[in-house]
């Protein structure tokens, strides 16, 4: 069983980064939508993710690559891991600002 280990932790972080490439990028447009749509001034970061969101499927690439790194042999594969989760953190880190950035805005008081 723990010979299999690193195997189960490369599965894992393979389909975990091919994921987040997927959606990063659907759920960065329906933001971008709803910001249009509310007229919200962004500035910042968030500005920046959402109008290059077509890039941040580079940023799962590094965990793609450890996956498969990390399938082929055994030797490093715990560091293999702790880097390829590095980038697929990164990139749900700005997905998850930017929507944050685009709601918060929405939830503030507007005296009537």
């Amino acid at each position: 069983m723990l010979k299999r280990l690193h195997l189960y932790f490369a599965a894992c972080l393979g389909f975990t980064a091919l994921i987040a490439a997927i959606a990063a990028p659907l759920i960065i447009g329906r933001v971008a939508l709803a910001a249009d749509r509310a007229d919200v001034v962004l500035s910042g970061l968030s500005l920046m993710v959402i109008e290059h969101r077509h890039w941040l499927p580079a940023l799962a690439l590094p965990g793609i690559a450890c996956a498969l790194l990390a399938f082929a042999g055994r030797k490093f594969s715990a560091l293999l891991f702790a880097s390829g989760c590095t980038g697929v953190l990164v990139l749900v880190a700005l997905t998850l600002a930017a929507f944050i950035a685009v709601l918060a805005p929405l939830y503030q008081y507007q005296p009537l």
